[in-house]
Order: structure tokens, then sequence, then C-alpha cells
């Protein structure tokens, strides 16, 4: 889960801590209970001694009571208290104990003590950790297949090769051997696969003789299937927790498949126990599939059953306690939990582990719901009870965060006075001064920090971070103490910098020699080996290391090895490339090396040069067509990767006729926003002078080039590359283009080129509409080509729809299909839906489900402020609820949530506006441009939910778009529906007109708006402008109005047109005779007088708005 070691000392207490409820006798101890309030007023009080004691002196006491299982890892996580020898001790005397008695759940204890242990040594005795590892009799043996990536996210959801193809049939999907690791018998796919993203895949069979429980250990995302069929889906849409446990029996074998998704962590381990809790050796085959059927059922560890039967009992703290149970586990789970005994049992613990699983999920993302829901907690509890230490101390790590920096030193100093035995705030609090640059302060902290917990290595690491950049040689050997006494990851790395640094590259070797025992850190080794000259050395740890895993890394060193003894690298740094041709910069250098000189990039895929077509203009061969600005050359080559990286040239041949084209190209926008690299940007002026002089300015994500120098016939030469520009979010391998011009609107076409480079494997997709794409093999790749000449102006008409119908447009992208858009957007919003459910129930439900729709939408449409059109970008649902603000796109996301907490389904789906080209089954995030929610409210009818307009009504979209073919998004497939309102569009007018005989007129009557006209509702929220604009809109129709009255129906209605009624007067609106009345006429601006008017007209009349772009495309 992301964000789970945050500060993870003051989260020790997640345990089981019942606290000051009155629990009843048969449901625990009195003696128990009384030493667990002793836990929790030491933790609240800040004494971290004294809480360690109370905790080991409740286990000792109590080693077999359900409440001992939680506090196991509390010990652990608070060993540097008083040293590795009196945890360790702890925990084997209550494995003793365990040995010696009977206990219900025996074995589970001893496993929960046997991990605990592990974890312990592995940071203060490796070697005892490699025991116990051995111990828990992990499955070794496994085939392995992967790396497979495409859709970001949703990787995890689409069934690759290896989940269609057994390991039988062998390099099909790439399966291969491997031996879980010896030291701790985990398959870490980081150290034997490359590249270190998106699924890969572990299969084995187990033959165990019986009924076994299967405990899968992971931090990651993943999917479990036993025997064929999925028997947990450990995501975050779903439940999501460190540990699963699966009861399985099998007639004959079981066979097991991991699908695991690389995060941070992409690591798993898998410890067999029998029904007992045992762990148990068993026989483990990677190449023999079972066949036979196998029951299966996932189950929770003890003492879960028991806390539900308190908490269905009514018992005080029974949700406090399964927080904790789950809390322990890294699921969200533990937040349901925690709030229902913030709200039932209203004590600090709840409310206190609420706001830590909160922060915990929230992560790095400060500004998610999750955070300031947290943050707002801390802040109650520190206003409640000022005594409550844990809660200040976040408080003021909060502050630090907000950079109220005075605050967070005032605070912090008072707080370190009232408690200075709480750990963490020690810590925070040394670190906050060192940062002030506050020295002598700081160093009469850190003495007094280091007199408070003489053995903890914390003083000594802040000292030695405070004198990192001061006084390395005083850093280092601080460093070296902290590691003498146990392995600490953040100084071991420190450590290493400070010796590259200094180059004492054999301190470096004997550090990692003496301290790497889980072989974490060989390429460092390795580095330091080679600055030493130790190149054959080195050379032997790359080979070892190149036979497990191609690493593109590993090579670089190879071919820096060979270039440092005086050879060409080609062979290393080829390999290099051929598994990664993102490092672009080495293939320059190897190139250069190998003789082909210094080059610009990609200049091995141009065939034509901007040059040459300069040259033939300024030799008059090439005439102007009197255009304002004319494109001569225009050249785009892409060159699309396996490893999912990509690359771009741009080149053009601008001649500027006029003042006209100088507005246009003065400063213009480069395509591929602030990812461009400038390579030429020159301006020949008409005399045959040049200007270098433009440069790029970076605005919002945005690129422009301005050109200073640019004058009436003038011809401007821009070059520019773009690395990775066409990422798609969610971290997908999709490429995906804008869809672009060619050339602007009265601008004319010489020559434009475009050529696409991709693997052969890769399927891409190209729409040109200014002619026909053709491909060819070309070394060992596929080249697209599209090529197009002499094109001529075409006229910028007012009211001609959406720009792409008229002018030639180019787009890529390795989207096969409207299924695969479905599986990549329903990775971006995996996990957004989650909201506290019984609180929507508690508002919108009721009713059918057209009226529960009909509050959702009045809720997400009028209370949510919007925010802009962006695609592809969701907020998570709780997110843009705290905030109260969103794109379309957020709240729809918001609704669908919603809706499904209330049980009633919705669905996305996706559309363009009626004048967006018919790209010919293109499939790309970039050909939409609304996003909408479909909801159905039966058999055959549903309803169309549009953001995109703040006050239109329930049912009613834009009319850009009714009456499009929408792409709705129905699990990982799709359908087309007709988007439809649910009203017509247009306004009514009714008025009764009186005119007297002095030509003046009397008004009463009403105007009604319905259908998208229903926007008008904007005009009218501000109640003191209101009178203003009922004016404003009557004396457009009438002139010399003046309103006496007005009254307004339906502001805030989402289900019925708005009605404006109004009395008022209009003077002199007439001439009158003693037999006639002259009605004076009321001239209004019209699309549709223009058009007329306009005899050189060529295109096709089209008065509705041209198609909206969207932000992100």
């Amino acid at each position: 889960m992301p964000g789970r070691r945050l500060i993870a000392k003051t989260l020790a207490l997640a345990g089981a801590v019942f606290l000051m409820w009155s629990v009843p006798a048969d449901a625990v101890d009195e003696d128990i209970r009384a030493y667990e309030e002793r836990i929790f007023r030491n933790f609240a009080g800040g004494d971290y001694y004294a809480l360690y004691d109370s905790i080991e002196a409740m286990v000792l006491r109590f080693p077999d009571a359900p409440e001992s299982a939680l506090y196991f890892t509390d010990l652990v996580t608070l060993a540097d208290l008083h040293g590795f020898a009196r945890v360790d001790g702890v925990l084997s005397r209550i494995m003793a104990g365990l040995d010696t008695g009977n206990a219900p759940n025996a074995n589970l204890y001893r496993l929960s003590i046997l991990l605990a242990r592990e974890k312990l040594a592995r940071r203060f005795s490796p070697l005892k950790a490699i025991e116990h590892a051995k111990l828990l009799h992990p499955v070794r043996y496994w085939m392995v297949s992967g790396p497979y990536s495409k859709f970001g996210a949703a990787d995890l959801e689409y069934a690759f090769l290896p989940e269609i193809a057994s390991p039988q049939k062998g390099n099909e999907a790439r399966w291969k051997q491997v031996v879980a690791d010896e030291k701790t018998g985990e398959i870490d796919f980081r150290r034997i696969l490359y590249p270190e993203r998106g699924v890969a895949y572990a299969t084995t069979t187990l033959s165990p003789g019986g009924p076994v429980r299967l405990r899968v250990y992971s931090p990651c995302a993943y999917r479990l299937l036993i025997n064929g069929r999925e028997a947990v889906a450990n995501v975050d849409a779903g439940i999501r927790r460190s540990v699963r446990v699966i009861e399985a029996k099998a007639k004959e074998n079981i066979t097991i498949v991991v699908k695991l998704y690389a995060d941070d962590e992409w690591r798993f381990r898998l410890i067999v126990t029998d029904m007992n809790d045992k762990p148990v050796p068993v026989k483990a085959s990677s190449d023999r599939p079972a066949t036979g059927s196998c029951e299966f059922r996932e189950v929770l560890d003890f003492p879960h059953d028991l806390l539900v039967g308190r908490l269905h009992g009514g018992a005080p703290g029974a949700s406090f306690h399964l927080g904790s149970y789950f809390r322990e586990r890294d699921s969200r789970e533990a937040i349901e939990y925690f709030r229902k005994g913030k709200s039932f049992e209203g004590s600090h613990p709840s409310l206190y582990f609420l706001a830590e699983s909160l922060l915990e999920s929230a992560g790095s993302d400060k500004s998610s719901a999750e955070y300031v829901e947290a943050a707002r907690i801390y802040q109650e509890l520190c206003e409640a009870d000022v005594s409550f230490i844990p809660a200040q101390h976040r408080r003021l790590q909060i502050l630090e965060g907000r950079r109220a920096m005075a605050e967070a030193h005032t605070i912090g100093r008072s707080l370190v006075r009232r408690a200075p035995l709480f750990l963490p705030l020690r810590e925070s609090y040394s670190a906050l001064l060192s940062g002030l640059g506050y020295e002598k302060e700081f160093e009469e902290d850190i003495a007094d920090f280091a007199k408070a917990f003489p053995s903890v290595p914390a003083p000594r690491k802040g000292l030695a971070a405070h004198n990192r950049w001061r006084n390395p040689a005083l850093a280092a050997r601080l460093y070296r103490e902290i590691l003498a006494s146990g392995f600490d990851k953040t100084s071991f790395e420190t450590l290493i910098d400070i010796y590259r640094g200094m180059e004492r590259h054999g301190d470096i070797i004997a550090l990692v020699d003496e301290h790497d025992r889980f072989d974490g850190y060989g390429r460092e080794r390795i580095d330091a080996l080679i600055d030493m000259g130790e190149y054959e050395r080195a050379s032997r740890s790359l080979l070892e290391r190149v036979a497990v895993k191609d690493d593109p890394e590993d090579y670089l060193r190879l071919g820096r090895i060979g270039y440092l003894e005086g050879e060409v690298p080609s062979l290393n740094w080829g390999r290099m490339l051929a598994i990664a041709p993102s490092y672009y910069m080495t293939g320059d250098l190897l190139d250069y090396l190998a003789g082909a000189g210094l080059e610009p990039p990609m200049a091995r895929d141009r065939q034509e040069k901007g040059e040459d077509y300069i040259a033939s203009l300024r030799r008059g061969e090439k005439k102007g067509t009197g255009a304002p600005s004319e494109v001569i050359y225009r050249g785009r080559i892409y060159r699309l990767n396996a490893d999912g990286s990509s690359r771009a040239f741009c080149e053009d041949v601008i001649y500027v006729h006029d003042s006209r084209g100088i507005e246009r190209y003065g400063e213009f926008r480069l395509e591929h926003g602030d990812r461009v690299y400038p390579m030429r940007a020159r301006v020949y002026n008409e005399d045959g002078s040049y200007s270098d002089a433009g440069r790029i300015i970076r605005v919002d994500g945005a690129s422009y080039l301005s050109l200073p120098s640019l004058g009436e016939r003038s011809i401007i030469h821009v070059a520019y590359y773009a690395d990775n520009p066409f990422d798609l979010q969610g971290s997908s391998r999709i490429f995906a283009t804008p869809i672009t011009t060619i050339h602007d609107f009265d601008e004319a076409l010489g020559v434009f080129s475009l050529r696409v480079i991709a693997p052969e494997e890769m399927d891409v997709k190209i729409v040109y509409t200014g002619g026909a794409v053709t491909h060819r093999r070309r070394d060992g790749m596929i080249e697209y080509s599209a090529r197009s000449e002499s094109h001529k102006p075409v006229r910028m008409e007012r009211a001609m729809g959406d720009r792409l119908q008229y002018l030639p447009l180019y787009a890529i992208s390795t989207m096969r299909n409207r299924e695969e858009f479905a599986i990549w957007y329903n990775g971006l919003v995996r996990d957004a839906f989650a909201l506290p459910g019984e609180d929507i129930r508690a508002r919108f439900a009721g009713g059918s489900v057209d009226e529960t729709a009909r509050r959702i939408y009045a809720f997400v449409s009028r209370e949510i402020d919007l925010s802009g059109n962006v695609l592809y970008f969701p907020e998570k649902a709780a997110t843009t609820m705290m905030k109260r603000r969103g794109t379309p796109e957020d709240k729809a996301v918001l609704a669908r949530a919603m809706l499904e907490s209330l049980g009633i389904r919705s669905y996305f789906a996706f559309t363009s506006g009626r004048d967006f080209p018919d790209l010919r089954g293109f499939v790309s995030p970039r050909i939409f441009s609304h996003v909408l929610l479909y909801v159905p409210i039966d058999r055959l009818a549903g309803v169309w939910m549009d953001f995109s307009q703040a006050y239109n009504g329930y049912g009613v979209v834009d009319p850009e778009i009714e009456g499009t073919e929408a792409m709705v998004i129905i699990r990982d497939r799709t359908e087309t529906r007709t988007v439809s309102a649910l009203r017509m569009s247009g306004s009514r007018i009714g008025m009764k007109v009186q005119i007297d005989n002095r030509g003046n007129a009397f008004f009463n009557g009403g105007i009604r708006f319905h259908g998208a006209r229903e926007d008008v509702r904007m005009l009218f929220q501000d109640a003191q402008s209101r009178e203003e604009m009922v004016n404003r809109l009557l004396s457009k129709m009438f002139p010399a109005f003046s309103l006496d009255d007005y009254r307004i129906t339906g502001l805030e209605a989402v289900d019925s047109p708005l009605e404006l009624a109004i009395k008022g007067r209009a003077f002199s609106i007439s001439t009158v005779a003693p037999d006639r009345i002259i009605i004076s006429p009321v001239l209004n601006a019209s699309e549709v007088l223009r058009h007329v008017d306009d005899r050189h007209r060529k295109h096709p009349f089209s008065p509705r708005p041209s198609g909206k772009r969207v932000r992100g495309l």
C-alpha cells in the first residue's frame, strides 16, 4: 500500500490497545485489561521506554492470550531501545512457553513469532535471519515469465500469453526455471527480470498430500490462480493485504500461478502450512501442471473471528481491534473499522489510528481527501487533549510540511520539554533544528537526545546527517558506528555516497562485503571496483549478474570497462541498446566511437533536409503562392521502441510572406509540449542574412518558439527533437500522438513527409487524411511512410465547424481496438471509487433508480464546482468530494462512485462533437472530447449525465454531442450508443404586449428555457446582480426596456426548465398613426446573416459552435 512505511515507529501501537473500555469479564481477563491500559497511557504520554516495558510485560505475562498475538511486531519495531538480544530473548522465551503449553492456536503464535524474529534478525543478525527463513519452508522452485507491460496499472486485469500458454509450451510464453532466494525464500522479480515494470508470472505445482494453507506474503498487487481458477485478487480496487491465506484441498496436485504487478517492490513469498498452521516442506515442481480439481477458500488468521464475534456482540472496543488487525496487514479495511470505532466508541485510539491509516493511504499526495481528513483529525485531537503527545507530534510534522517553520520550531521545543522520551518527536525536532541552521540549539538538543536514548542510533544518525556536507569525515565515522549496531538502509547508502565523494573506493567494497548480507548492493561494489581499476574483478561480477538478468545497466558497465581498456564497446553497448533503446546518449556516443562522427539525434533516420529546400527556394526554383505563410517543407519522424520509449524529430521550413504570417509565427507553439530540445531556430532575411536569435519559452507544459527577428518575406528553419513525447497517463506502453494538422488555414503546403519506425511486432495504426500510408521492412523494423505535396491554402470561414474536417491531419496510435481503450481507462480509475458508503446511503438512498440518479446528479452538478475540461486525469471520488471542485471527468467519477455505493450501475462513455471527422475506425484516447456517465434506468432506456456545463438539467447534454455515437465502457468491452437528451434544447417566449397611444409597450409574460438553454441559470446565481442580469437579457430583445417585477422558477432544479416571469415596459417601441402601428425593428448580430452576405464562401455553414478540444490531448 502506498505510503505504508510512513514513520513506522509512531505506528507501532496499531496492535490491540484495548485502552479504557469496560470489557465483559468473559471476553477479556481483568489483568490483561490493566496491562493494556498501561500501554496506552505510556503511548499517549510519549514515554517510549515505559511503552516498551509495558508491552514486554504483557506478552510475557499472557503469552498465549489472543491479545498478545497483536503485539509481537511492536517489540521488533521498538528494538532500538534495548537492543537485539533483549527483544530476541523475549520472543524466544514466549516460543519456549508455547512449546511446553497446550494453548489453542499455538502453531499460529509460533509462526507469528518466527516471522517477527526473522524481521528482527535481518537487521541485527543476518545469519540468524537466514536460519529462521529456512524454518518457514518457503516454496523455492518456480517457473517465471515476463515482464509484460502495455496498459499500465490495468496490466493486472489483462490476460497476457502466460495465462493462455502453460510452461510446457516453453519459449512461446518465455518461461524459465528459477529458485527462490536461498536466504529469504522470496521470488524478487527485480533481481531476475527486466524491465522492472508491468506484470510477471510465477508458477509452481505442489504435492501436499492433503489439505493445506497457502500463505502469500507480498507488499504488491497481484492475482493468484489455483488450478486455473482465480483464488485471490489482491488489488487496490478490491481487497489488498500484505498477507493472504487460502485453504486448499486437491485430489492430486495444486498448481499455483501468481501474477504480480511491479510497484515500489516486486516480490512475494509462499509458505505452506498444515491445517494447524505449522509450516511444512512440500514437494514443488515447476514443470508439471495439475489437471485435477481443487477446492479452496480464503481464511483470516486468528484472532479475526474472535474479534468479529465481539463486534457482533456489541463489545466496546471491538471495532478498534479489528481496525488494528487489518492495519497490521497493510489493508485499507482498517479505515472502515476505525471509522466505526470513532463513531460508536468515541475514544482517542480509534480517532488517532483512523488518522494514521488515512495518512498511510494518502502516501505523498497532500491534496488527497485522506491527507486532509487526517490533518483535521490530528487538529481535533490536539485541541481536545493537549497531553496526547502522538497527535501533537503529527501536528508538528504537518506544520513542517506546510513550511510554517517558525510555528513548528516553537511547538517542537515545547513538546520536547514535555515529552523528552518520545523517540519520533526527538528525531523530527533535531532534523528541524538542523534544517533551520540553528547550530547551537541543534548541538544542545542532539546531546540531550543522546543522553535520553543512549543505545538508540537515532541521535548519531541525526548528527551524521547534520554533518553530511559540513564534515564528511565525521559523518562517515558516525555512520560506521550506527552500522556496527545494526543495519540501517539510509545510513548504509549515505555512507557509500560519502566514500564515493572522497574516492575511498576500497572502503566501499569493504563496507558492502561486511554489511550487504542479502545481496542488494552488488552494483555499488562493482562501481567501486571499476573506479579502482579492478576491471577483471568487476567484469566477472557483471557477467555473473547478466547470466541471471539482462539488465542494460550491467551491459553499460561492461561497455565502460571495455572503453577504459581502449576498446570500442560495440558488443556490450549494442546489447544494452537492444534491451533498452531509450539510452539515447549512450547510443550517440557509441556511434561516435564507432567512427560515425558527431551527428544530431536521429540523423540516420532523416532522408530529406530542410537546408536543401531553403537553397531551392533562394535559387528561385520555388515560387510563393501569395498566402500569408507557406510551409515549404515539414518533416516528422517518429521512432517507437519496444521498451515503451519513443523519440520524435520535427523539421519545418516556412516562408513568411506578410504581416499576417509574422503574427502567426513570430511566437508559435511547438509540438510535443515541454519535452522538446531545439537543434535549429534560424530566420533567413530577404537580403540573404540570417539570425539565430530564437528562444524557447516553456509555459504550463507547452513550448513556444519566439523569433524576434522575423520580418516579411523571411524564411524560418526550425528543427527540434523530443524524447518520450507520447506516453499516456497510467504508465502504459501505448503510444498515441495528438491529432495534428499538417498546415493551418490560409497557409499553403509544399511538401509534408511523415515516417514512423517501429518494431515488427508492434501493431501501429496511422490515420492520414492527406494521402496513402505505405510501409516497408528496414533493419529489422517496420517503416511507415506518408507524403503530400502542393496543398493549396484553405480559406478560414465563419461557422464552418471542426477545423479537422477541412485540413489534412495525421495521428498515430498503438491501441488496436476499443476494448484496449476500455482496459487502459479502467486502469486509470481502478481505485478511484472509494467513498464512505454509509454516509452516501443515508443521504441519497430511497425511491426508484431514476429518482436516485436525479438526486445524485443534482448534488454533483450543483454542489461540485466545475474546473475546466481535462481528460484522462481522473481524481479520486473522495478527493473531488472533499475539494468540492472537479473537471467533468472528476464529476463523472464521483457520480459513479455514489451510484455504486447505492447499488446502481453506471458506465463511462466517450464521444466527440458532431463535426469531428470520421477517422475510419482509428482508436486513440486523442479522438474524444467529452466524457459522460450512462445510467441504465430500465432494460430499454437510460439517461446520459453530462457534467460539462455547470447548470444543465438532469439528462441534458451539450448540443454539440447530442445525436453522436458514444463508446460506452462495460467492464473490459465497449458498446456504441447514441447520445440523447431527455429534453429538447431551446426557449419559448409567451408575452402579452399592450401598446398605448404614445407608442410605449407594457409587457406581462415569461420566457421558458429548456434543454441546453438551461445553462442561462449561471447568469442568475448571484442574488445581488440577478435583477441586472434580467434587465440585460430583456434589453437585447426590447430597446429601452424597464423592468418592473420578475420571478425566477426552477433556478436550482435539475429536472424542470428555467422559467422567467416578468413585468415591464419599453418606451417608444412603435410609431402610432390614426390607422396603424409601426413597430420599430430590433437588429441583432447573426452568423446566418454573415453567411448570406458572404458570396465567396466555399464550405458548408455550421451554426453550431466548433468542436471544443480538451486540455491534455
